[in-house]
């Protein structure tokens, strides 16, 4: 994907971070992007689990469903 060396660069300050993070997300390709927006579904049911709530009841979750 990306250079590794580049990813271990530390922005200094919030403002500094998020405008990286922006940067880094605009250069993925749209399945990079699902990939990461997956991921990301999967880390928060985890932790919607440990939690004992659920994340996974709107409208998407059919879809998502069907895509695991």
């Amino acid at each position: 994907m990306n250079d590794p060396a580049s990813e271990q660069v530390w922005e200094s300050g919030w403002g500094g971070h998020e405008r990286a993070q922006r940067l880094r997300l605009a250069r993925l390709t749209l399945d990079q992007k699902l990939d990461w927006l997956e991921e990301a579904q999967q880390i928060a049911g985890r932790l919607s689990a440990a939690r004992g709530t659920n994340t996974d009841d709107g409208p998407d979750a059919a879809r998502r469903a069907g895509r695991q």
